[in-house]
C-alpha cells in the first residue's frame, strides 16, 4: 500500500498516535528508494526495532509503527501475495495492461489496485492530507538519527544512506498528492519494468482498477485493520 493507506491504518490502530508513528508505519517502504526492503521479514523489523529502542527512546514510537506496516502486524501483509487483495484484484484488470511484459503485468496490476485504494481513501477522508504533512515533518525533524540508525543496523555507507532517506522524505510532498504520485507510479513502473509506455495507458488501466475495487475496498481495509489492530494490541499490552 501506499503512503496514505498506511498512515489511515496508523490512525485507525492508534487514534491518539503521534506523528512518528505514523511515520513509523509508512517507513519501510524505503525501498522504493534502494534502501533496503526489510518490512516483509519479521525477524529483521524486530531486530531493528530493538536497535532503535536501545539507542534512542524518543524514537519508540517511530519503532513501533514499523510493526503495522508488512510483518509482523501491518496491512500489507493482506493486500501482497498471491492471495492478497491487491493481487487477487489486478488479476482483473490483466486484459488493460497489455503494453507491460507479460511475466510483470501481475506485479504492476497490484501496484495500480493499491493506487486506486489510495484516490479512493483520499476521497473518502480528504483531511488525510493535514496529517500527512505532519508525518512529511516529523521525518525530516528526525532524518539525520534515523538514517545513523538504519545504517547502523543494515551495514550500509552513511552518506549514502542520508542521501537516499533524504529522496524517500521527499517523496512524503503531499501537494497535488494524486497526480505527483500518478507521476511517480508511472516512471517506477516504467525503470524497474524496463519498459516504456504511453502515460494515458496507465491512466486508463488505474480507471479499471478502481471500477474493479469500488464496491470492496472498504470492507478490505475494515478486515485487515481489525486484524492488525488485535494483533498489534496484543503484543504491545
Amino acid at each position: 500500500m501506499f503512503a496514505l493507506t498506511h498512515i489511515y491504518c496508523a490512525k485507525k490502530i492508534k487514534p491518539s498516535s503521534d506523528d512518528l508513528f505514523c511515520y513509523g508505519a509508512v517507513f519501510p517502504d524505503i525501498h522504493f528508494v534502494g534502501l533496503p526492503d526489510f518490512g516483509k521479514n519479521k525477524n529483521t523489523v524486530f531486530g531493528f526495532r530493538n536497535l532503535i529502542n536501545s539507542k534512542s527512546k524518543k524514537l519508540s514510537s517511530f519503532s513501533d509503527g514499523m510493526l503495522i506496516h508488512e510483518e509482523p502486524f501491518g496491512l500489507d501483509r493482506f493486500g501482497h501475495g498471491l492471495n492478497g487483495y491487491a493481487f487477487v484484484e489486478g488479476k482483473k484488470i490483466l486484459n488493460k495492461l497489455d503494453f507491460i511484459l507479460e511475466k510483470d503485468r501481475l506485479g504492476v496490476a497490484h501496484l495500480l489496485i493499491e493506487f486506486a485504494i489510495e484516490r479512493f481513501l483520499l476521497e473518502d477522508n480528504p483531511e488525510l492530507l493535514n496529517l500527512a504533512n505532519d508525518t512529511k515533518t516529523i521525518s525530516l525533524v528526525n532524518s539525520d538519527e534515523i538514517s545513523n540508525l538504519t545504517s547502523d543496523y543494515f551495514k550500509l555507507n552513511i552518506s549514502t544512506t542520508k542521501t537516499l532517506l533524504e529522496k524517500y522524505n521527499n517523496m512524503l510532498y503531499f501537494e497535488d498528492y494524486s497526480n505527483r504520485l500518478l507521476d511517480f507510479l508511472v516512471k517506477y513502473i516504467k525503470s524497474s519494468r524496463n519498459v516504456d509506455f504511453e502515460n494515458h495507458l496507465i491512466i486508463q488501466a488505474i480507471s479499471e482498477a478502481q471500477g474493479v475495487i469500488k464496491d470492496t475496498y472498504r470492507v478490505f481495509l475494515i478486515e485487515s485493520i481489525n486484524k492488525c489492530d488485535s494483533e498489534f494490541k496484543s503484543f504491545i499490552n
